[in-house]
């Protein structure tokens, strides 16, 4: 369970394993809150075949009610980068960081 819903589902009140969800798939790295029940997650996956190699992954995930659980949006399927291109989105992220910055929208 995601330890920011730890005030409401505290780990003793707890009494049977709550299935993780897609999550478990996911390593998060970072979150941009929208909506108390809604998050823009920057997560990676590893490897799954040899044909697909380890990606990033950007996209919207959306908090459960019922289970205390994050899930990805069904609507929004978010952006996949593959291992080999991630320096190069990185660095397209980097470089419009900085546009932006200059162009006095970025926070001081």
């Amino acid at each position: 369970m995601d330890s920011r819903l730890a005030e409401f589902f505290p780990p003793e009140a707890a009494t049977k394993p709550i299935d993780p969800g897609p999550s478990a798939q996911h390593r998060l790295h970072g979150t941009i809150p929208i909506m108390p029940v809604c998050e823009l997650r920057v997560t990676t996956q590893p490897r799954r075949d040899r044909i697909e190699g380890a990606r990033l992954v950007i996209r919207l995930w959306y908090l459960r009610q019922d289970s205390g659980t994050w899930w990805p949006s069904k609507r929004e399927g978010g952006v996949f980068v593959l291992a080999k291109n991630a320096r190069a989105f990185l660095a397209a992220v980097t470089a419009a960081v900085e546009a932006i910055e200059q162009d006095g929208g970025g926070e001081p």
